[in-house]
């Protein structure tokens, strides 16, 4: 029976909502930026409009750490009111310059001996705020171009703090700087110092957040853009609610419909910046290790308990969105709605978030070019590793894209038609 999934009618008589998630990483953000980088190119020959943006076509973006940071960088309005960083420009952004700024050692003595200095993060925290704050300067989240979720995890209340666009907008003490919420995303123990930043309604009303990484949270944040996404839809939120539908639904029958969470009407794409898989540890080992041994493998070159945290979220988080798709029975294969772009191959340099390397960088940028050409997979918890995903024909990662690329564009087509429509019917 052949798959539906890249079939180009396959969404001609429904509106999709379409999130994209950008896991966290450290360096290895490159590995998700050059997949977009290569959707973006797609999206804009479609088009026959260089000027075409990732933040025009889709609905939410979501990004942890890194991701967070290339997620700021997709939506902030310029002057223009256009997105500040093209995906190509973002590819520019991480190169070797701008991650020595970034991780900058929290003393000079660690360059030389990096046991000596237990009492705080290994990287000061200065260039990363810096950065940021010079990229999207003092922008704030309710204004960003399309819908962004950003986790955090706030230390001072012992719970996860997400930042969202519409949050932002209803609540001015929900709302900070997108830098500020970028490296608190980023802030990651052992890494960075925590994040402190204040908002504020009036002199008397502010609120204080103590936030590190985002990661602890959600370091695959997709999960946590399709609750988002649900949360405002059962709200009857009318961003995700076109002019169009107004011919066919009343707004309260349309609510009530997606209210039984149709993810038949989801479209999602899912990058990871790559797992550490072949990195791995026994009882024997692990039985030895000190509280410090823990934190730190200096022989690897790795943070053991981070890794184990972060790693454990992204893939349950993986599973569980498959098993949404798969479990729904609105449409026959609509598991195929979610794409998740991932390796469990990196190793050795590849593998640590800090590595700043000209080598190591230029490595990821293959990787991540390889990961277009390789077939789509998924998380398999039982077997502990990807596999691929057995359809009529092979699938790549790549053909995977094109087809999100075309369905993206006859969705972003569709509604401007709709609203046109509307417009002269006035």
């Amino acid at each position: 029976m052949a798959v539906r999934y890249l079939s180009d009618d396959f969404c001609d008589d429904k509106y999709m909502i379409k999130i994209l998630a950008i896991d966290g990483g450290g360096v290895r953000g490159i590995i998700p930026a050059t997949i977009l980088e290569y959707l973006e190119r797609q999206i804009q020959g479609l088009e026959r409009n260089q000027d075409a943006r990732i933040a025009d076509y889709f609905d939410v973006i979501a990004g942890t750490s890194t991701g967070g940071l290339i997620t700021a960088m997709l939506t902030t309005p310029n002057e223009n009111n256009r997105p500040i960083k093209s995906a190509e420009e973002i590819m520019e952004f991480y190169n070797k310059d701008n991650f020595e700024k970034i991780f900058t050692k929290n003393g000079w003595f660690q360059w030389h001996w990096p046991f000596v200095n237990w009492q705080g993060p290994q990287y000061k925290g200065d260039g990363l705020r810096e950065l940021a704050k010079e990229l999207v300067h003092d922008t704030k989240i309710s204004k960003t171009l399309t819908n962004v979720v950003i986790p955090t995890f706030d230390i001072g209340r012992n719970q996860p703090v997400i930042f969202t666009t519409v949050e932002a907008k209803r609540d001015m003490l929900r709302d900070p700087k997108i830098f500020d919420a970028c490296v608190a995303s980023a802030a990651a123990p052992t890494y960075f110092p925590p994040y402190f930043l204040k908002t504020q309604k009036s002199i008397t009303v502010t609120r204080e957040f103590n936030l590190v990484d985002g990661g602890l949270t959600a370091n695959n944040p997709t999960k946590c853009a399709m609750n988002y996404v649900t949360e405002m839809l059962s709200e009857g939120y009318p961003e995700f609610y076109p002019n169009y539908l107004m011919e066919h639904y009343s707004k309260d029958e349309y609510f009530s419909r997606i209210k039984q969470i149709d993810y038949s009407r989801f479209l999602v794409i899912s990058l990871g910046a790559g797992d550490a898989k072949k990195v791995k540890y026994t009882v024997e080992e692990a039985t030895k290790w000190s509280k410090l041994n823990w934190l730190k493998d200096f022989t690897r070159g790795t943070n053991p308990l981070i890794d184990f945290f972060m790693e454990a979220s992204a893939d349950m988080i993986d599973w569980n969105v498959e098993v949404d798709f798969k479990n729904t029975d609105k449409l026959e294969n609509c598991r195929y709605n979610y794409i998740r772009i991932q390796t469990d191959s990196l190793s050795g340099a590849n593998a640590t978030l800090d590595n700043v390397d000209q080598s190591n960088l230029k490595a990821l940028k293959e990787i991540g070019k390889e990961l277009l050409g390789k077939k789509m997979s998924r998380m398999n918890l039982v077997a502990g590793k990807s596999e691929e995903i057995v359809v009529d024909k092979e699938v790549t990662n790549m053909a995977a894209l094109d087809w999100f690329a075309r369905v993206l564009v006859a969705q972003r087509q569709r509604v401007q038609d709709a609203n046109a429509a509307k417009v002269v019917s006035c």
